[in-house]
């Protein structure tokens, strides 16, 4: 099933059976894969928040998904963040996860 949509007059078509996919390998990754995957990963949260009408409060406060991805993008953060992975897999998988 294709999904449809437009954003100021552009077109775009997503494939659900391929963001499941995509969901599934990330949640499979370990740890060092994921964070090496870090870009594709934060890109596929975007989509998929978009789509699920997520609320911005949820992924951009001291605790969302995307703010704490990109402290693990940023070599000064990374270290700290690096303690809440485990959270923030989790947060991930409850997030993005897909029917």
């Amino acid at each position: 099933m294709s999904l449809d949509y437009l954003i100021e007059n552009h077109r775009y078509v997503l494939e659900y059976s391929k963001l499941k996919e995509d969901f599934e390998r990330y949640h499979a990754m370990h740890d060092e894969e994921f964070l090496n995957n870090l870009i594709p990963v934060l890109h596929f949260v975007c989509v998929v928040s978009y789509l699920k009408e997520t609320p911005g409060q949820v992924l951009t406060n001291d605790e969302g998904l995307i703010h704490q991805l990109v402290h693990l993008l940023d070599e000064q953060t990374k270290p700290d963040a690096l303690h809440e992975l485990r959270a923030i897999r989790m947060r991930f998988d409850s997030l993005c996860r897909l029917a």
